[in-house]
This record gives structure tokens, C-alpha cells and sequence, in this order.
């Protein structure tokens, strides 16, 4: 694992050598597609900024902050929509979704 700080003259090219590209499993790794393109543009750019995008693409395939984000987004939303329904005396898409006749049958089903 080699880790290197930009620098003025060399950019990120040190950073080549940071993925064997192996997965935990044997097989590539699930990430490597993307650090693949990303020091491909870095080898090739004179510029490290013009890489950003792959960059991105990489770290988000790391770390799945902007996925884990917008699940919560969405989960905050439900809980939103769901206190309005219970605060106008409705009932919640989960308990809607349970009392479907067809979901009834698949529980008594599985009993």
C-alpha cells in the first residue's frame, strides 16, 4: 500500500501503486474498475483536478457515502409522511402494507 500526498511537479502519480486489484475472495475487487480508470487519467493528465470524477467514483464505491446519504434521506422522509398520517389519524404504509389481503395470505401460508 503506497500513500502519497500530492505534489507540486508529480500530482498523484505515487498513488499508482495503491490497488493489487485482488479481491477478499480471490477474483478482482469489487472497487478495482474504478481505481483502474482513476490512475489511468492520473498517469495520463497533467493536471490532478481533471481526474476528479474518478476520483469520486472511486471513493464512492469505498466508502458509499453518497448512497448511505440518500437511503437516510429516504428513510427520514418516510418517517416524516408517516408521523402526518398518524397526527390525521391514518394509518402507516407499513401497517397498510401488512393489512393487504395478499400479504395476510403469504404469512398464513408460511405458518
Amino acid at each position: 500500500l503506497v500513500v502519497a500526498l500530492p505534489h507540486s511537479r508529480t500530482g498523484w502519480r505515487h498513488c499508482i501503486e495503491m490497488s493489487s486489484g485482488h479481491g477478499l475472495r480471490g477474483g478482482t475487487g469489487r472497487c478495482y474498475k474504478f481505481w483502474k480508470s482513476f490512475s489511468e487519467c492520473i498517469a495520463t493528465s497533467e493536471e490532478p483536478s481533471a481526474c476528479a470524477a474518478q476520483r469520486e467514483d472511486y471513493f464512492e464505491c469505498l466508502h458509499h457515502r453518497k448512497e448511505v446519504a440518500r437511503l437516510n434521506k429516504i428513510i427520514r422522509e418516510k418517517q416524516r409522511q408517516d408521523e402526518i398520517r398518524k397526527q390525521k389519524g391514518e394509518i402507516s404504509l407499513e401497517e397498510k402494507f401488512a393489512r393487504h389481503p395478499e400479504n395476510e395470505k403469504q404469512q398464513s401460508e408460511s405458518k
